[in-house]
């Protein structure tokens, strides 16, 4: 969970306690959303492979910042298929 203010800076983060370290939202219209209706935004329950979360996650870091994959071995096409969170 995290807060933002009008500018996208992030007040507090159930990730980290140093806030101050955390780059701005560049996800804008989102943060313009909740100040405009002023209602809380939750994102949906992610559903997609492994390879779409990790494009997911990628758009929404900042440009400094891009989430590794690796693939280590031989190539498992039916686990970057799978559904990612799913047992």
């Amino acid at each position: 969970m995290l807060v933002a203010d009008r500018d996208g800076r992030q007040l507090f983060s159930s990730v980290t306690s140093d806030t101050a370290s955390l780059p701005p939202r560049n996800n804008r219209d989102i943060v313009d959303k909740v100040f405009t209706t002023r209602r809380p935004f939750y994102s949906n329950l992610f559903t997609g492979s492994v390879k779409k979360l990790r494009d997911v996650v990628s758009k929404r870091m900042p440009p400094t910042q891009t989430p590794n994959y690796y693939v280590v071995g031989a190539t498992n096409q039916a686990f970057l298929r799978s559904r990612a969170f799913s047992i």
